[in-house]
């Protein structure tokens, strides 16, 4: 992904019983408001990542976990980002 473009990542839990629980890291940790990331929930199953204008700083691994009273399951993607070509704004 181009250094200043528009990121999402989707988190669907398409089994388990509800309720359910949804929550994402960034390397482990979780993701701080300073990050200019939003979470945003998608109906009782899902949850999604938006990153308005993504930076050399939000490349790494994403990890989405859903949990219930009978366990968790979790999933990660890595984002990487490349530095802005040609000139000039």
């Amino acid at each position: 992904m181009d250094e200043g473009n528009f990121a999402q990542l989707s988190c669907i839990a398409m089994t388990g019983d509800e309720p359910l629980t949804i929550s994402w890291t960034f390397h482990g940790q979780d993701i701080s408001i300073d990050l200019g990331i939003l979470i945003s929930p998608i109906g009782s199953r899902g949850s999604m990542l938006v990153i308005s204008r993504v930076g050399h700083g939000h490349s790494g691994e994403y990890t989405c976990t859903a949990k219930n009273e009978a366990g968790s399951e979790s999933e990660t993607a890595v984002l990487k980002v490349n530095g802005m070509s040609g000139c000039c704004n």
